[in-house]
C-alpha cells in the first residue's frame, strides 16, 4: 500500500476524512467553481477495504463517476483534463466503510 496523503508533485489536498462511522448518499464534499476554461488534475485515494465508498466528480458536461470505490479501484491517480467554466462537485457515497479518503487537486 502506498502513502495515502502523499500527493503527486503540484497537487494540494482539498479534502480528507476518516470514513468509519459515516453514512452518506451523494453528499457534496467539495465544490470547484471555474470562471474560465482550466486545465486541472485530480487524484483521489482511499484505504477502504470494507463497506461501500464511491467518489464522483460532476458538473457541466464533465461527469466522472466512481473515481474510486472500495470494491475495485482505490486510487485515481493524476486524472488530468481541461474543464469548461462552471461549477463542479465532488460527491461522496459511503456506508459501513473503514479507512481514509483523500482528494488532491492541481490547478
Amino acid at each position: 500500500k502506498g502513502d495515502l496523503n502523499n500527493p503527486p508533485k503540484g497537487y494540494v489536498e482539498i479534502f480528507s476524512t476518516a470514513l468509519a462511522g459515516q453514512s452518506c448518499q451523494e453528499e457534496i464534499i467539495y465544490t470547484l467553481s471555474l470562471d474560465k476554461p482550466k486545465y486541472i488534475g485530480l487524484s483521489v485515494y482511499t484505504s477502504a477495504e470494507q463497506g461501500r465508498v464511491t467518489v464522483d466528480f460532476i458538473g457541466g458536461s464533465s461527469n466522472f463517476m466512481g473515481l474510486v470505490n472500495s470494491q475495485y479501484t482505490r486510487i485515481c491517480d493524476q486524472l488530468e483534463t481541461t474543464l469548461p467554466p462552471g461549477e463542479y462537485q465532488f460527491k461522496l457515497t459511503c456506508e459501513n466503510a473503514d479507512g481514509q479518503l483523500y482528494i488532491f487537486l492541481k490547478q
